[in-house]
């Protein structure tokens, strides 16, 4: 099996509100987002304020229409 070169590099990445909202809206840089994530030798680091500033940019996008009532389900957060 070759791994490719995202599954052998560890990385540290701290990962800012805008980051966050990447795993549920499609915009440029999601995909390399998810992959972040998905990757289990990068260490993940949230900011603290992180947590408040995503449930008001998720809500955002679903009063703006851009976001389905399945997907904010899925991100945790109760309308």
């Amino acid at each position: 099996m070759t791994l490719s070169w995202l599954e052998m590099t560890e990385y540290e990445s701290v990962f800012d509100t805008s980051a966050l909202v990447k795993i549920f809206h499609n915009e440029e840089g999601s995909e390399r987002t998810r992959e972040l994530i998905l990757n289990a030798q990068n260490n993940l680091y949230i900011l603290d304020i992180a947590q408040i500033e995503y449930y008001s940019a998720i809500f955002r996008r679903y009063r703006n229409h851009e976001l389905s009532k399945k997907i904010i389900k899925y991100s945790h957060i109760r309308i």
